[in-house]
């Protein structure tokens, strides 16, 4: 049961004195469950902290994390495998630098209330500790408990955080190559505009995002550039499915407005949108394309297998739009809608299921509900992944050379691939939180009762 504890005290590194407030965040890292999600009480008056209801096996604890605390003057710090049951561990806390400064507009007026996010310089801002800070009145801020290293800080966010001043000024500007200590920087934001707008369908009633696929957004670029996702996108307020509204964009350029597709209808475009307008969008009718997989027996395949219907026109570059993602019914029927006229190619990716991976050379017309794409099965690998003491490694991520191919993992290490084409194949096992990947060799497919051995544990990085 989870009745063990870890305790101790936190202490100033210079001075001795307990360190009162002081955020702890704690991770399960050998023989503790993975999946429980133990928490920490901040450090009291008298530096003491305990985390309780705990289960045996070792933990990390994380000291002075700082997160939505950019005051702390503390450099978070790090404790590796400290075992559940201890009661006296002191925790010795370094004071870090500091980085302040004062955001202003064009006409140098203080700008409250804007979130600005801090991380390395060439570290990815999520998860690097010393993360975010909102101006005051007065337009200043301060990072402190930082590293004698180059910082960023991004002006205001993408979507992640809300930032009150978001329809007013120009948000996601970084601003590199800033080297603590230093208590006057001055970062200036760009007054702009908000382009606001409705989407209709053909009969002129509100568009509602559709439940899969994308749409129901609107995405909008430079005039001239050709939106690359819909990730870029503004999706359509829920409060009447047409409305939508963009971050503040700068003044003097227009841009092109693009729709998605949502359910039966076509997209729209409207070009030379300049900030501070209302548009409306108009959906155009479209096509459907239809029809059923079977396996190479002719039986129709299981639900959920996951297709793409791709456009096969000739003479442009590649648009949002021209690949629509579907999944087979229960009866290995398909459909895809909102498609203009023209032909198609219908490809499986094989991701996750049994059949290997393939385009139709055939092409579908839109508007046809009799396509007819034959999947076929593939090899598949199984065995278990073990650790240098020859443990079972939970969950592996074990892939095959194309990464198309991946293994679902067990907790005792043991995985299957599946889809994979007959022959041999080689075989790794990755950590993507870490970045570490193991070579474990050439095997055959199809296979079963693989035991494969790393000579570190990838999930530790050794």
């Amino acid at each position: 049961g989870r009745t063990l504890s870890i305790g101790g005290r936190v202490l100033d590194a210079a001075t001795g004195a307990p360190v009162a407030g002081i955020p702890i965040g704690i991770d399960a890292v050998e023989d503790a469950d993975p999946l429980e999600r133990p928490e920490c009480p901040n450090s009291g008056v008298d530096g003491t902290f305990l985390a309780t209801g705990l289960t045996p096996g070792a933990y990390r604890l994380r000291f002075a994390v700082h997160g939505n605390r950019p005051e702390l003057e503390y450099l978070e710090t790090e404790v590796e495998a400290v075992a559940a049951g201890t009661k006296d561990l002191e925790v010795r806390l370094h004071r870090g630098l500091t980085l302040s400064g004062k955001v202003v507009d064009q006409e140098g007026d203080p700008v409250a209330d804007l979130t600005l996010r801090l991380a390395a310089d060439g570290v990815r801002a999520r998860g690097s500790g010393h993360a975010i800070a909102v101006t005051g009145m007065d337009g200043r801020f301060r990072f402190g408990g930082l590293d004698p290293r180059p910082y960023r800080i991004l002006v205001g966010t993408a979507g992640e955080f809300a930032d009150a001043p978001g329809d007013r000024f120009v948000i996601g500007r970084t601003v590199h190559d800033l080297s603590p200590p230093m208590e006057e920087v001055l970062l200036r934001v760009e007054r702009g505009l908000p382009i606001r707008g409705r989407v209709f369908d053909p009969p002129g009633r509100p568009a509602l995002p559709a439940p899969r696929g994308g749409a129901g957004v609107v995405v909008v670029v430079p005039s001239g550039e050709e939106p690359l996702s819909w990730y870029e996108g503004v999706a359509l307020s829920n409060a009447d499915g047409a409305f939508f509204e963009t971050r503040a964009l700068p003044l003097g350029r227009t841009y092109d407005l693009h729709a998605s597709r949502p359910g039966d209808f076509l997209g729209a475009v409207v070009r030379g949108v300049a900030p501070g307008a209302s548009v409306v969008l108009r959906l155009e009718p479209a096509l459907t394309l239809s029809g059923r997989v079977v396996d190479e027996t002719g039986a129709p395949v299981r639900a959920g297998i996951r297709l793409e219907v791709r456009w096969d026109g000739a003479g442009r570059g590649p648009r949002i739009g021209d690949r629509l993602p579907v999944e087979t019914l229960a009866d290995g029927t398909f459909r895809a809608a909102g498609l203009a006229e023209g032909e198609y190619r219908i490809a499986a990716e094989g991701y996750g299921t049994e059949f290997l991976p393939m385009t139709t050379r055939e092409t579908f017309r839109a508007g046809s509900a009799e396509a007819v794409v034959t999947l076929r099965r593939g090899a598949s690998i199984a065995g278990r992944l073990l650790d240098a003491r020859g443990k079972g490694v939970r969950w592996p991520r074990v892939r095959a050379e194309d990464r198309s191919y991946y293994g679902n993992g067990g907790e005792d290490g043991t995985f299957l691939l599946r889809g994979l084409p007959p022959g041999p194949t080689r075989l790794f096992a990755e950590d993507e939180e870490r970045g570490v990947e193991v070579d474990l060799g050439v095997h055959e497919a199809p296979c079963e009762g693989l035991v494969l051995a790393l000579p570190g544990d990838p999930r530790r990085g050794r």
